[in-house]
């Protein structure tokens, strides 16, 4: 027994520093992915009695992208400037065509939305090529039980960041949950997950909130 050679331990006492208090972080899941950066810079306001509206006029795929990425950095200085509001979007897109394939329920990939922005907004994730922890909060989202050949490296780190909650209320991921279901062309929840299912998860999201 003595000559064998003990494991080294891995030591994550550096992610859990005191020093660092979220108590005062609130997430707002319209806050980061605005639903309302969709388009450009120009338009032309109508204002006439009783009626106000917008003409936008045509824009290229790549120029309206450019510019939802500039209005997105105004709103968001604090971030990494390399961290684009496309880049997080394509992300979420990759997301929901494995959830698609895979046949991985909405709600899981909703709630996996949530915890990414909370690690974005928290500035965990600056690299915006950077999909592991995505990868890894889908999968957190669907159970707590979870093998270490799923998760990998980033395990702890993401708990750490999430400071170990993964349960969230309904209204940090619902509105994520309602622009999946648009995405994947459903034309609501209750198309979605049928009569039956769509009044019992009114039931239970019911009882969440009170």
């Amino acid at each position: 027994m003595d000559n064998l050679k003990r494991r080294k331990a891995s030591s994550y006492g550096h992610l859990l520093d005191n020093s660092i208090d979220d108590k005062d972080f609130h997430y707002d899941p319209l806050f980061l992915d605005d639903i309302e950066l969709r388009s450009g810079f120009h338009r032309t306001v109508i204002n006439l009695p009783s009626y106000m509206g917008s003409l936008i006029p045509y824009s290229r795929p790549s120029e309206l992208k450019r510019e939802c990425n500039v209005k997105f950095k105004q709103k968001h200085p604090d971030l990494d400037p390399n961290l684009t509001l496309s880049q997080i979007r394509k992300v979420k897109e990759i997301l929901i065509n494995v959830a698609i394939e895979g046949n991985i329920e909405f709600s899981s990939v909703a709630k996996s939305f949530a915890f990414f922005e909370k690690l974005i907004l928290k500035h965990y994730v600056n690299d915006p090529k950077e999909t592991n922890y995505a990868r890894v909060l889908e999968i957190l989202s669907k159970s707590f039980d979870i093998s270490i050949k799923e998760i990998k490296e980033n395990e702890f780190l993401i708990f750490t960041a999430l400071e170990f909650n993964l349960q969230i209320p309904p209204e940090e991921y619902i509105s994520h949950f309602e622009r999946i279901f648009n995405y994947a062309e459903f034309s609501n929840m209750q198309e979605y997950l049928g009569e039956k299912m769509y009044h019992m998860w009114c039931h239970e999201i019911q009882d969440e909130i009170d």
